[in-house]
């Protein structure tokens, strides 16, 4: 078993990886503000409470706001190994969602009828359909085309798909957090993405190894003990296969 001095090391890689993640959330939104004109800096804001911005979007955040503070509560009973990774990100979770949340719900810009300023579009255009929030503009370099994919069959795939996420987090919870990981990759490609078993495992089992030389090896997580590491205890007596 890896002591508790080696498990509580920061290793520089993990202060990278951070910073390379921290880079990839808010650059976009740093370059969004920068392209801002003066024109549009200098915009007037009303605060107060926006119930046009009550929509599915607006819900969806708090739903992921609550899984953050979830996250956190549960993470503060851990180990401070365990627990600093979760905890770091639920934190800044909670920073970026509830940021988001407020400037949604309690500010929306002043429209001048004169100048078109704020929501109005030009004159002589079309009427958009929907208002343009601050920001609204910076898509994290994603975009999401659906096709001809309607409302309904795209909140059944999105369904489906997180059905698969909950019985990641079961077999996490029964085998553990690696080896579900693999199981996860197999069951997935194969069944849900109907992938030959060739496909399957060329990309599961390279990736899987990666992520126990990354993880398991390298940064030395402390992993959640599984019910299959309470049954049988000696899997946890090596350093190759103390991650049940």
């Amino acid at each position: 078993m890896v002591g508790d001095n080696a498990r509580r090391k920061f290793p520089p890689l993990v202060v990278i990886i951070f910073i390379m993640t921290l880079y990839g959330v808010l650059g976009p939104i740093v370059k969004g503000y920068l392209k801002r004109s003066k024109e549009e800096k200098k915009q007037r804001i009303t605060i107060g409470f926006q119930p046009q911005n009550l929509n599915p979007d607006t819900w969806f955040s708090i739903i992921i706001l609550g899984l953050f503070i979830t996250t956190l509560t549960l993470a503060s009973s851990w180990e401070f190994g365990a627990r600093l990774v979760p905890s770091v990100i639920s934190v800044a979770g909670i920073l970026f969602v509830g940021s988001l949340l407020i400037m949604r719900i309690f500010t929306a810009p002043i429209v001048n009828p004169f100048t078109n300023e704020g929501n109005a579009t030009p004159q002589g255009s079309m009427a958009s359909d929907k208002q343009k929030v601050p920001g609204e503009d910076v898509h994290f370099d994603i975009q999401a085309d659906y096709g001809d994919l309607s409302v309904s069959d795209i909140f059944k795939r999105a369904a489906n798909y997180f059905m698969w996420l909950l019985g990641f987090l079961g077999i996490a919870y029964a085998v553990g957090l690696l080896p579900s990981m693999f199981l996860f990759l197999v069951g997935y490609m194969r069944f849900q993405a109907e992938e030959s078993w060739k496909s399957t495992l060329m990309v599961s089992v390279p990736m899987w190894l990666v992520s126990y030389g990354l993880f398991h090896k390298l940064l030395v997580v402390p992993w959640p003990q599984s019910i299959l590491g309470n049954i049988f205890p000696a899997l946890r007596s090596s350093i190759w296969t103390n991650l049940f």
